[in-house]
């Protein structure tokens, strides 16, 4: 697995450019107090905006397949901020991966440049860019997990199931040092696409 100074060691010319050099340390321990951090931001920003938004029935009303009997207030009018909350939190997490995929895929390059290109190296080798992308991941994935529970459009087996596998992958790929190269385009290049696909 390749450490940070791995690319200082190959210029020095103290290692042959295919060498797996030992693992770094936890990326999930170290990246604790940013994924804390950023837990309680999207939380904050999801409780926030859904209270702002609570009685925006008459400029944001959902469609009517999302105000089931008893949704609507006494005048008829039906407001889920609840929907338009998550669907703003998610935006900002689908924002930061599809940018840090795009950037470390098309733009820098950094998942040629940054890690060995051999099985070993897709496999184990060390990105700093794909360690941020995967606490992303982990971020977002566990704040969907448990946000889905209050949401019942969401709240389903199938969701709940891919926001915990997803979540689980993303910290076995930072604790383990594991699969960075693929954790770019899964996490962002594929992230990117599907955002791109599904926003109106």
């Amino acid at each position: 697995m390749c450490n940070p100074d791995f690319k200082n060691a190959v210029k020095g010319g103290n290692v042959k450019s295919t060498t797996i050099s030992p693992t770094v340390s936890s990326g999930f321990a170290r990246r604790r107090f940013a994924i804390a951090a950023s837990l309680t931001g999207l939380a904050v920003f999801y409780h926030t905006t859904k209270w702002l938004l609570r009685d925006s029935a008459t400029w944001l009303r959902p469609a009517d397949e999302f105000c089931p009997e008893g949704a609507a207030d006494e005048n008829g009018k039906c407001s889920r901020s609840d929907l338009f909350a998550k669907q703003a939190t998610s935006a900002i997490m689908q924002l930061f991966m599809g940018g840090m995929g795009l950037m470390t895929w098309h733009i820098t390059k950094r998942v040629v440049t940054g890690i060995p290109q051999t099985p070993e190296g897709r496999l184990f080798g060390y990105l700093e860019e794909a360690d941020k992308l995967n606490t992303g991941i982990f971020v977002y994935q566990t704040f969907d997990f448990f946000s889905s529970m209050f949401v019942p459009e969401h709240c389903t087996a199938i969701f709940l199931t891919h926001h915990a596998l997803a979540a689980f992958t993303a910290w076995m790929s930072l604790e383990f040092q594991m699969v960075h190269y693929y954790a770019v385009f899964f996490g962002g290049c594929s992230v990117r696409q599907r955002f791109a696909v599904t926003s109106p």
